[in-house]
C-alpha cells in the first residue's frame, strides 16, 4: 500500500469520525432544546393551573359565603314579617368561611350586631345602600373600627318586594391573606388579588401593608411584556425583575368573575423552571459526557492512524535495511542496530545457511545474549521454521511471528520452554529462501 493511499484512508477515517460526531452532537443538542422547550411550556401551564386553583378556591368560598348570607337575609325577612326582632338571626347564625362578622342596617340608620345596636347616622345612608342593591365591595374601612380594612358583602332583606333592611357580612383582609399564606409559601410564590377599578390590593401575601397594583409599574419587564399590558389584558402572562428577590418573577393573571377583581400568581424563575433546569442540567452533563467520549475517540483514532503510519514507515525502513544488509555485508551490524531500535525489540539477529551469524543486543540486555549450544539451538529452530514456511506458503520471502503461548506449548514444548526461560515473549523474523 502506497503512502498516498494510506494518507487518503487516514483522512477519510478522520473525516467520517468528525461528520459522525457533529451529527450525533447536533441531534443530541436538538433533543435537549426540544425537551427544554417542552418542559418550559409545562412550567407555564403549571403556573396557569396553580393560579386557577387559587382562583377556584377563592371564588368558591366567596360564592358560598354570599349564598349563606342570602339565607340569613331571608330569615331576617321572615322575622320582620312576623314582627319579631331581627336580632334573633344572630342566635342561629355563626359566621363561616371568609366572613368574620355580620350586621343589619335598618331604615333609621341603626345597625344591629350580635353585641348590640349602633347608631350609623352620618356613617351609612340606608337610602344610598338600598340603591346599590346586592353587592360585594372593594377594600373599605370597617365602619365599627376605622383602623381595620374589610370587604363588605351586602344582601337586601326583602319583604313583599320592599327592602326593609340590609344584611352585611364583613371579611377581614388580614385573615383573608393569611388563609393562603401556607399554600403560597409551599409554592414559593406571591399571590395578589386587586380591584380592577382602582388597583387596590385585597390580597398581597408578601407585603405587610396592602398597597396598589401601581407598585408594579416601575418593574423592569421582559421584552414583549409591560405594565400597561398586564393591566389592560383580561388574562395572560408577564415577566419582570423582582424588587424583593434578585431574579425574574413569572406571573399569570386572570379575572375573578364573582367581582370586578383580578387574581395574579407570581413565582420566582428559580422555582418556575426548577424541573426544566434539573432536566437541562442532566442533559448538559450527558451532552458533556458524550462530547468527551467523542473527543477521546477522535484522539484515539488520530493516535491509531498515526501509529499505523509510524508502523508503516518503520516497516518501510526495516525493508530498506534488510535490502541494505543483502547488498553490503559490511553494514550488517549497523543495520541490525537500527532494526532493533525501530522495532523496539531487545535484539536483532542475522543468520544464513552458510554459517554467517550476526547480532545486535541493547546494552541493558547484554547479559542475556545467547551463546554456545543455546545460540545454535535457537538458530536451528528459526531456520527450521523458515524451511517449513517456505514449503507451506511457497514464498521465497515471508514474515512470521512466533509467540510463547499455549499454541506453541502444544506444537513445540521444548522451544516454548526455551523462550520462556530466556524471557522472550515474541520472535518476528523475515525469511529469504532460494526459489529452488
Amino acid at each position: 500500500m502506497t503512502t498516498k493511499r494510506i494518507f487518503k484512508r487516514k483522512n477519510n477515517n478522520i473525516f467520517f469520525a468528525i461528520v459522525a460526531s457533529v451529527l450525533l452532537l447536533s441531534i443530541f443538542l436538538l433533543m435537549m432544546m426540544g425537551v427544554y422547550m417542552q418542559e418550559e411550556e409545562e412550567c407555564y401551564e403549571n403556573l396557569h393551573i396553580q393560579t386557577k386553583q387559587f382562583k377556584d378556591d377563592f371564588t368558591g368560598q366567596l360564592q358560598s359565603d354570599s349564598e349563606a348570607l342570602a339565607l340569613v337575609a331571608n330569615l331576617a325577612g321572615e322575622l320582620y314579617k312576623t314582627g319579631q326582632d331581627m336580632q334573633l338571626v344572630f342566635d342561629s347564625y355563626e359566621p363561616t368561611g371568609f366572613v368574620s362578622n355580620v350586621g343589619i342596617l335598618r331604615p333609621d340608620n341603626t345597625f344591629i350586631t350580635k353585641k348590640g345596636i349602633l347608631n350609623f347616622n352620618g356613617i351609612l345612608s340606608f337610602a344610598e345602600e338600598v340603591s346599590k342593591g346586592e353587592y360585594i365591595s372593594g377594600r373599605v374601612a370597617d365602619v365599627t373600627n376605622k383602623e381595620i380594612e374589610i370587604i363588605r358583602i351586602a344582601k337586601p332583606v326583602m319583604v313583599n318586594g320592599q327592602t326593609v333592611a340590609i344584611l352585611y357580612g364583613s371579611i377581614n383582609l388580614d385573615t383573608l391573606g393569611k388563609r393562603y399564606l401556607d399554600a403560597v409559601s409551599d409554592l414559593n410564590a406571591q399571590l395578589f388579588i386587586y380591584e380592577s377599578g382602582n388597583g387596590n390590593f385585597i390580597i398581597d401575601t408578601i407585603a405587610s401593608d396592602l398597597g396598589n397594583v401601581e407598585l408594579l409599574k416601575e418593574r423592569k419587564y421582559d421584552e414583549g411584556y409591560s405594565y400597561e399590558k398586564l393591566i389592560s389584558e383580561e388574562k395572560g402572562y408577564t415577566v419582570f425583575k423582582s424588587a424583593v428577590w434578585n431574579e425574574k418573577l413569572y406571573m399569570h393573571y386572570s379575572p375573578l368573575e364573582i367581582a370586578d377583581w383580578k387574581i395574579m400568581l407570581a413565582r420566582r424563575e428559580t422555582y418556575v423552571f426548577a424541573k426544566a433546569r434539573f432536566i437541562l442540567k442532566i442533559m448538559y452533563t450527558s451532552f458533556l459526557f458524550v462530547g468527551i467520549v467523542l473527543a477521546l475517540y477522535f484522539l484515539y483514532l488520530l493516535k491509531r492512524e498515526n501509529a499505523k503510519k509510524h508502523i508503516t514507515s518503520e516497516g518501510s525502513q526495516i525493508r530498506k535495511l534488510l535490502l541494505y544488509i543483502n547488498q553490503q555485508e559490511s553494514n550488517i551490524k549497523e543495520a541490525l542496530e537500527k532494526i532493533t531500535k525501530l522495532s523496539k525489540a531487545r535484539s536483532a539477529v542475522y543468520v544464513d545457511t552458510d554459517g554467517e551469524d550476526y547480532n545486535f543486543i541493547l546494552p541493558i540486555y547484554a547479559e542475556r545474549l545467547l551463546s554456545g549450544d543455546e545460540r545454535n539451538y535457537f538458530i536451528s529452530e528459526i531456520l527450521g521454521y523458515a524451511a517449513e514456511l517456505r514449503i507451506a506458503r511457497k514464498k521465497s520471502v515471508d514474515v512470521i511471528s512466533i509467540k510463547a503461548n499455549h499454541q506453541l506449548l502444544k506444537s513445540n514444548p521444548k522451544f516454548h520452554d526455551f523462550l520462556v526461560n530466556h524471557e522472550m515473549t515474541e520472535i518476528v523474523f523475515a525469511s529469504v529462501t532460494d526459489k529452488n
